[in-house]
């Protein structure tokens, strides 16, 4: 089974075209939301950012294809978001992906999850990793109704 090496939320991922490298930047690790209007629900913050992971053989000489799958998961547990990718390893001994993400479902302030997860020879799935990131709602001022906090 391959390695998860790291999973990061980041503003932009970037690849050296001469060393191959990546770069991440500005990692995400908590975003404060000001708002006039309360969140009722799962709203859609909009905000660019991409999730980078970075996978490699967990025997050089093993050649192998993984399906993987993203999840974010609120404060309360509940999925917002399942973003299924591939994970190639047959020519490769590293292997990169990189989400594009343009808004992220929220539902209020606490603590999400970035969940990355691998499916498993008999179809079952286990987690590989995760990433938090701490999310802040407050009121601007003269907002009438109070943000839910979580």
């Amino acid at each position: 089974m391959a390695d998860l090496v790291f999973c990061a939320l980041c503003h932009k991922a970037v690849t050296d075209q001469d060393s191959n490298q990546l770069s991440l930047q500005d990692v995400l690790e908590q975003i404060n939301v000001e708002t006039t209007e309360k969140v009722v629900g799962v709203a859609l913050l909009p905000i660019p950012a991409q999730f980078a992971t970075f996978w490699t053989r967990s025997r050089l000489e093993e050649r192998e294809k993984i399906h993987a799958r993203l999840k974010l998961i609120a404060p309360d547990n509940a999925q917002l978001a399942n973003s299924p990718f591939e994970v190639d390893l047959e020519t490769k001994r590293n292997y990169r992906v990189v989400m594009k993400l343009h808004s992220l479902p929220i539902s209020g302030s606490g603590r999400y999850w970035f969940v990355v997860e691998s499916e498993d020879a008999d179809g079952t799935w286990s987690k590989r990793g995760r990433f938090p990131l701490d999310i802040t709602i407050s009121a601007k001022p003269g907002t009438p109704d109070p943000v839910p906090q979580q």
